[in-house]
C-alpha cells in the first residue's frame, strides 16, 4: 500500500534503486503522504555499555535489535506494562542476569533530547512494541502521561478504583438504599448531594 500510495500521489518513480519506503514516524500502518519517503533505514549497530554488563557482547540497533556475539537474540517477551524486554548477562556471576526494556536502550543509544527533565521514553505511534529510534522520543513524565490520555492508551479510574477514594462501591450503593429508605425518590438524593455541595 505504502509503493501505491508514494508513487502515485507524489508522482515520483524511484530511479535510485532504493527500495525502501521509510515511515516517518516509524508506523508501517501510517501509509498518509505526508508520512512517506524513499531512503535507506540502514541498520546501525552500537555495543551496550552498561556498568553492569559484559563489555564487547551486546550490541543494540537503531532498529530495537540486540545481538550477542554477533546472533541475533529474540525479543519477543513483554512486560506487565506492555513493553519488549531483554535479559542480559551481568558481570555479577555466570548466571546472573538483569531485564531491560528495549525503548530504553534504544534511545539512550540513538535518540538525543535526553535531560534531567526529560527523562521519559515516549513511543510517538503509542505501539509500545516498536521500538524503532524514529518512533521514540525523550520526554517528561508529565508530557508521558499526555500523550498515553491523548492516545487512549490509559483509562482514568472511577468509583473505589481511585488511590484515595474513601468509600468502595458497596458502602456507597448502601448509603444511596438508606437514603432513598428514609428521604424518598432516588432523584433526592441528587438534589441532596447538589445541596450539599457535592460535585456530583
Amino acid at each position: 500500500v505504502d509503493r501505491i500510495v508514494i508513487e502515485s500521489f507524489r508522482n515520483i518513480h524511484n530511479n535510485d534503486n532504493i527500495n525502501n519506503i521509510l515511515h516517518k514516524d516509524g508506523d508501517s500502518r501510517n501509509n498518509k503522504l505526508s508520512n512517506l519517503e524513499f531512503g535507506i533505514d540502514e541498520e546501525i549497530w552500537i555495543f551496550i555499555n552498561e556498568n553492569d554488563i559484559e563489555r564487547e557482547r551486546y550490541q543494540i540497533s537503531n532498529l530495537g535489535r540486540i545481538m550477542s556475539y554477533g546472533q541475533i537474540i529474540q525479543t519477543n517477551v513483554v512486560n506487565s506494562r506492555g513493553y519488549l524486554t531483554v535479559n542480559l548477562h551481568t558481570i555479577c556471576g555466570q548466571h546472573k542476569r538483569r531485564s531491560y526494556t528495549i525503548h530504553r536502550l534504544v534511545a539512550k543509544y540513538f535518540v538525543p533530547g535526553y535531560t534531567e527533565e526529560t527523562t521519559d521514553v515516549n513511543h510517538i505511534n503509542g505501539i509500545k512494541t516498536n521500538n524503532h529510534y524514529r518512533n521514540l522520543e525523550w520526554v517528561t513524565h508529565k508530557e508521558n502521561m499526555q500523550h498515553a490520555f491523548q492516545l487512549d492508551m490509559v483509562t482514568r479510574a472511577k468509583g473505589e478504583d481511585v488511590v484515595f477514594s474513601k468509600l468502595n462501591n458497596d458502602v456507597v450503593e448502601t448509603i444511596c438504599q438508606q437514603f432513598i429508605r428514609f428521604w424518598g425518590r432516588s432523584e433526592s438524593v441528587y438534589d441532596y448531594m447538589k445541596s450539599q455541595g457535592y460535585d456530583v
